[in-house]
């Protein structure tokens, strides 16, 4: 994964929330400072990639408690993919179903047959996400087909504003989002021909700053479960994301990580 903006930052822990300190420890805090510039200057939101072992639950992650300080001091103006403190809870309906990780991602996604459909609510905000820009990170596959990105603004009935081709020979990683007045809305994504694969929902508030949270902790997970994953989903996915910094969580020592890494860049 290449670009001018990335900041890669590893982490064991940034702090100990839990356990002994010498369990815990940080690789590449050289790298936080162009981080830190970002979150200074307020010009636009600064997103935050998240990822790796959640240990049993994710708020009980390392991680999770970083993220929290970072919003109370921040401020959060986006959210990707997995639930993080409520602000992105999962509906399903019509079969459409979570599915375990595997070699289309390696975090949980959402299998989506004819007509089954998933959406994402804000528990402490019926109306969805204030945001003015939302979309959806899915795979084209060759069991995919078509699929529709709704949106609903202050709980008011779902509006189809794109139809996506999701079949693909192979499959690849894709993004799609759409401009919105700002306000609260809420996400949905529904299959329409064959069976689709949807990795999550994107919303920001575009023209302010503070922190966009993309979560993708999940028990267990190890970098090899991370670059399992074809590149040529994994590329196009992290391209659309544009994270400015990392975060990596993990039970490995860093002489794995160094070697998984030199094996394979992300």
């Amino acid at each position: 994964m290449h670009g001018r903006r990335l900041l890669l930052a590893v982490f064991v822990g940034w702090f100990c929330c839990a356990g002994r300190a010498e369990d815990f420890s940080t690789l590449n805090r050289d790298h936080l400072a162009r981080f830190k510039q970002l979150l200074e200057a307020k010009s636009r939101p600064v997103r935050i990639l998240s990822f790796g072992d959640s240990m049993a639950d994710s708020f009980r992650s390392p991680t999770y408690e970083l993220l929290a300080r970072l919003d109370q001091e921040f401020g959060a103006v986006g959210f990707s993919f997995n639930n993080y403190r409520n602000t992105l809870g999962i509906a399903l309906t019509n079969g459409a179903e979570l599915s375990l990780p595997n070699t289309n991602w390696f975090t949980r996604f959402f299998t989506l047959p004819p007509d089954g459909a998933v959406w994402w609510e804000r528990e402490l905000s019926p109306g969805g996400n204030r945001c003015d820009r939302a979309g959806l990170f899915y795979v084209a596959s060759p069991q995919g087909g078509t699929v529709t990105l709704s949106i609903s603004t202050n709980v008011g009935p779902w509006g189809t504003l794109l139809t996506l081709d999701s079949y693909s020979p192979a499959a690849v990683g894709c993004f799609t989002n759409v401009a919105l007045a700002p306000n609260f809305h809420r996400v949905r994504a529904q299959s329409l021909v064959g069976t689709n694969l949807v990795l999550g929902p994107f919303v920001e508030l575009s023209e302010t700053n503070g922190i966009h949270i993309s979560f993708m902790d999940w028990g267990g997970i190890s970098l090899s479960d991370v670059t399992h994953v074809p590149r040529s989903i994994r590329d196009p996915i992290m391209a659309a994301l544009k994270p400015d910094l990392l975060i990596w969580h993990m039970k490995e020592s860093p002489a794995v990580v160094d070697h998984q890494q030199s094996a394979q860049r992300m």
